[in-house]
């Protein structure tokens, strides 16, 4: 339940409801209380300008004093009937000598807003629990009221011109049953809405997590059955993820197939020696009597083989080596001169064996950092292979040159060359372009593969052209300071 609340497709049912009904909700809310205190005072203010008048006829005619004026009667009643309320006349000493219902006739009334008017202030309240509006207006003599409409006077600064208060109440049926029919309408409709925003709600939220249960399904099926079913591409963003998988995809497929041919290549390296000592050692103990020139002969063979399979161990070594500690190279500034004169003078007695000459060319001194251990390895790889697959009389030129920002290092040789269609797969580990020749020469299948992995690690690049017959070039380029997860330009 919790991975339901928080999935994408919950959140956006919730967005897409709250956008439909939030503004309905609202406007109930909100706007139908507003609207109803609007027409509250509203009505306040309307009473209040004809409380206004009926006091000015009360004060000019001297209904407080003698109440038998009939057009005046007549108007409180109808003023009481059309409001459906209440008319009180009151003089300044709070008796009631008028009351439309004639029940408070001749009684007082001691109350704060009849107080205040009687002291000038006019007033008004809203009974909710009565459900009526209350307006009280103070009555003002004719000379305080000329007084006042010439001179601006305060009323509620002196009441010694107030004669009575006019009290008036009407009621709000009308208005609380508007109020209440528009609520139930809007109750109604919102509803309706909520009903119509569930069903929305629901579409949208199914229809914009869609590509996601179809891309989880095609997932589910390619990891079960190796299929991938049905696809389609609805929007940028998901297209973007089906390409970043689809990439995925193909590198994950592509390293389980070099995976696979990886240990199958191991399986055959390791096996072939082991087969052939077991061959050369099960002559030797069958042969009763053999000459001493066939054992030593035997083996010599044995010995061969066994070198060849520690040759492949101690590089599959390396590969693992670097594969595991690549991201921790031990990098240092080291003078790449001494490092290469100091690597080709270690291999200058299998050149002399060979009949082939080391030359180093150096243009200029070159601090570079590396791993200086495994730049060794990867450059003693080149070197040597450019002297056991050479012919005698042969070279290894070795060029050293550098600019502001790259080191750059040409391994050349004069041996048998490359074909055209195999430079492309030289780096693959355990590729052999002449596997009769390599075997001969004990060649494993991993040198340039360790070769372009310690390039790679220290955010370098190699490059090879050859001619068949007659050589081949490896141009390698190292940046002199290395910055870990940096991105060099092509050579």
């Amino acid at each position: 339940m919790n991975r339901f609340f928080q999935s994408i497709r919950f959140r956006l049912f919730v967005l897409v409801f709250l956008c439909v009904m939030g503004p309905g909700v609202c406007f109930c809310a909100f706007m139908l209380p507003i609207d109803r205190q609007r027409s509250i005072d509203t009505n306040v203010t309307r009473m209040m300008s004809q409380a206004q008048v009926i006091t000015n006829q009360i004060a000019s005619t001297g209904y407080l004093d003698n109440q038998s004026v009939d057009f005046l009667n007549a108007e409180l009643v109808a003023l009481s009937n059309a409001y459906s309320g209440r008319v009180m006349v009151i003089d300044s000493t709070l008796k009631v000598v008028k009351d439309t219902y004639d029940i408070d006739d001749g009684k007082y009334v001691v109350w704060d807003n009849v107080v205040s008017a009687a002291k000038g202030q006019s007033a008004s309240y809203h009974d909710k629990y009565s459900k009526c509006i209350t307006v009280t207006i103070p009555i003002l003599s004719l000379s305080k009221k000329e007084n006042i409409d010439n001179d601006d006077t305060d009323v509620s600064s002196d009441n010694s011109g107030v004669i009575g208060v006019l009290l008036l109440t009407r009621s709000t049926e009308d208005i609380d049953q508007e109020f209440e029919f528009q609520r139930n309408l809007f109750g109604e409709m919102l509803i309706i809405a909520g009903m119509l925003a569930f069903a929305i709600a629901l579409f949208f939220s199914n229809r914009y997590t869609h590509p996601f249960r179809l891309f989880k399904r095609r997932v589910h099926n390619l990891k079960e059955n190796g299929k991938e079913g049905e696809w389609k591409k609805f929007y940028t963003e998901d297209g973007d993820i089906s390409d970043e998988f689809d990439g995925y995809r193909e590198r994950a497929v592509a390293m389980e197939d070099a995976r696979q041919a990886f240990v199958s290549n191991v399986s055959h390296e390791l096996k072939t020696p082991l087969a052939s000592i077991k061959v050369l050692a099960d002559s030797l103990n069958g042969s009763d009597g053999a000459p001493i020139e066939m054992y030593k002969e035997f083996m010599k063979d044995i010995t061969l083989e066994i070198d060849r399979e520690t040759n492949v161990i101690n590089d599959l070594l390396s590969l693992v080596r670097m594969d595991r500690s690549g991201a921790t190279l031990n990098i240092a500034q080291i003078h790449m001169n001494d490092m290469i004169e100091d690597l080709l003078r270690r291999l200058k007695p299998l050149a002399e064996k060979q009949g082939v000459e080391l030359v180093l060319e150096s243009f200029r001194p070159v601090l570079c950092e590396v791993d200086e251990v495994k730049f060794t390895l990867a450059l003693m790889n080149l070197v040597e292979n450019g002297i056991k697959y050479n012919h005698d009389g042969g070279y290894v030129h070795v060029t050293l040159n550098a600019d502001k920002q790259y080191c750059f290092i040409r391994v050349e040789d004069s041996g048998i060359g490359i074909p055209e269609d195999s430079i492309g797969h030289v780096f693959e580990r355990f590729y052999r372009v002449d596997k009769s020749h390599s075997r001969e020469i004990g060649g494993t299948g991993l040198g340039l593969a360790i070769v372009a992995d310690v390039i790679s690690l220290h955010k370098g690049e190699i490059k090879v052209s050859s001619v068949l017959g007659e050589g081949s070039f490896f141009d390698i380029r190292l940046p002199l300071k290395y910055v870990a997860g940096g991105v060099n330009d092509e050579i």
